[in-house]
């Protein structure tokens, strides 16, 4: 961990000091930190993503849509995944008496458009900086939140808290609700990284998703905020990638349940999240072993999971990297990290060096890439 990064890094939650995690060189992208630490608060069960710079972050969201599971006409698995929000919501919107409903960082509007149809009676807004404004199929949409409006009846933040770079800034969204008005909030369970791990080398460690919640970090947020945790459930979802996604949702209001809360107790956050990084780390010694018996080896694709990869440790770290395929290989060759790699174009990379095994570090269609690089030419492809 880089000394320089965590003397001033406090938890977003209670102020106490954090503990350093890890630390993560990635790929330059506009508006984002190339450089992050991962740390912890064990007083608030709590992990979070340092330096964030609210600003900074707010630029790259208002040029950027990052919710492909909010979509217009929604796949079936993403359709499935709305239904069950809309399940844990029935009790609340099934009454004939018209809601005012608000989802914050909503998206394409995929959830609100389901609560439509299924509660006609009420009226949904959803805020996104990417959201394009105007009213769709009794759901209307905007840019940004509007402090003039009348409160809401039930505010949603599904899986928006986890890119929230000001907690404490961001509870005065509860101005916007209603004296008995209800906070519905969906996150990644952090607990269980573990449990769901990805293709990808400590997938669940980036720039975008700051906050890592477990229950009892979320319950001490919201207990901060004045509110009250209502019922909790674990609600794992299929995602884009075809795997299942951990998540928790948990039900908030200004007034306690009649129904006692039951919390699923589950080990400290810092535990599990070590034990993710111990299964990480173990998979990343079966790469190395498996690759090492290549002098040599092509990588294709040169974003995050390249650079955590290449990380100390990483399933890349002991690898010579001859060439770096990417389709943005002249001007990657123009760019700082041009004295470390070399980058060339596929079909170039196929006629001269079709014999030197290719690893795909993408996230997403990396089959469809290694089809390519079969079809090519290239000998050996691996997906990473």
């Amino acid at each position: 961990m880089a000394r320089s990064m965590l003397p001033e890094a406090s938890c977003p939650i209670c102020s106490a000091h954090a503990d350093g995690l890890l630390e993560l060189h990635l790929a330059g992208r506009r508006w984002l930190p190339s450089t992050i630490a991962v740390a912890s608060c064990a007083a608030c069960d709590f992990a979070f993503v340092c330096p964030a710079d609210a600003e900074n972050y707010a630029n790259y969201y208002a040029q950027t849509t990052n919710d492909l599971l909010s979509v217009t006409n929604p796949s079936e698995t993403e359709q499935s995944r709305f239904d069950t929000q809309a399940g844990f919501l029935s009790p609340l919107l099934s009454e004939a008496a018209p809601k005012r409903v608000l989802d914050i960082g909503c998206g394409s509007g995929g959830l609100l458009r389901t609560l439509q149809r299924a509660f006609p009676q009420h009226s949904y807004h959803g805020v996104d900086p990417n959201a394009v404004v105007g009213s769709h199929q009794g759901v209307s949409f905007g840019c940004e939140l509007d402090d003039s409006v009348q409160a809401f009846d039930l505010i949603v933040l599904s899986h928006t808290l986890e890119h929230v770079v000001d907690l404490v800034a961001f509870s005065s969204v509860l101005e916007l609700l209603a004296a008995d008005g209800s906070l519905y909030i969906e996150v990644a369970d952090a607990t269980r990284y573990a449990d769901f791990p990805r293709r990808e080398y400590l997938y669940y460690f980036d720039r975008l998703h700051i906050n890592h919640f477990s229950t009892a970090s979320l319950e001490k947020l919201l207990t901060d905020w004045g509110l009250v945790l209502n019922w909790t459930s674990f609600h794992d979802f299929q995602y884009k990638d075809g795997q299942l996604y951990p998540a928790c949702a948990i039900l908030a209001s200004r007034q306690a349940s009649s129904i006692p809360l039951k919390l699923e107790l589950k080990a400290p956050l810092i535990a599990a999240l070590e034990r993710y990084r111990q299964g990480e780390r173990d998979r990343a010694r079966e790469w190395q072993t498996r690759l090492a018996t290549f002098p040599k080896i092509l990588v294709y694709g040169f974003g995050d999971n390249f650079f955590r990869a290449r990380a100390s440790g990483g399933p890349l770290s002991k690898q010579s990297i001859l060439a770096v395929i990417d389709r943005r290989w002249r001007d990657l060759s123009e760019f700082q990290y041009a004295s470390d790699y070399s980058f060339m174009d596929l079909y170039q990379t196929a006629e001269q060096h079709s014999q030197i095994p290719v690893v795909v570090a993408v996230s997403w269609q990396a089959e469809t890439i290694a089809e390519t690089l079969s079809e090519a030419g290239f000998s050996q492809v691996f997906i990473l």
